[in-house]
């Protein structure tokens, strides 16, 4: 499977936006260029992440759904992606064509 873009909405305070991002399941949160999150109203959280870029809370709609995600503050000139953890917040999956598709959960039974 190679890479691809998908369309993500983000919704702050400010108004919202859609950025064509990069899917990488390589990396966990999305990752956003910070000047369209201040744009938006949208603040970076207290902690940071591990390297010190800025967290925040997200809302975002993706793949016809609207959620909360994990977004990491990117440097101006960064290619907005898409990470593992979000896909897993919309319950999305990426299929053998390179789509992203309904994540399929399975139960669980416990005996």
């Amino acid at each position: 499977m190679g890479t691809f873009f998908h369309p993500i909405t983000i919704v702050g305070p400010n108004g919202e936006e859609t950025v064509e991002a990069l899917v990488d399941t390589g990396v966990m949160f999305a990752e956003l260029p910070s000047p369209v999150l201040t744009r938006l109203g949208i603040v970076a959280e207290s902690r940071k992440y591990r390297d010190g870029r800025g967290l925040a809370q997200v809302r975002a709609r993706l793949g016809g759904h609207e959620g909360w995600a994990m977004c990491i503050f990117a440097n101006s000139d960064s290619e907005p992606k898409l990470g593992r953890h979000t896909l897993d917040c919309f319950i999305l999956d990426i299929d053998l064509a390179g789509h992203l598709v309904p994540k399929v959960l399975r139960e669980v039974r416990h005996f």
